[in-house]
């Protein structure tokens, strides 16, 4: 979401340390691929393209 120009922030949310730890471990991620946003694009609830 964050690469939508209209998006400042995401809100994650946990249920443990435990899951907020591996929210957190995930910010040292590489970026997804253009292939993989495709591949979850139509599962988004209202899509992300803009256009």
């Amino acid at each position: 979401m964050l690469r939508v120009p209209q998006v400042a922030s995401a809100l994650i949310g946990a249920s443990s340390v435990a899951q907020l730890e591996q929210n957190v471990a995930a910010l040292d991620a590489d970026p997804l691929t253009e292939a993989e946003i495709a591949a979850i694009e139509p599962y988004a609830a209202d899509g992300t393209a803009l256009g």
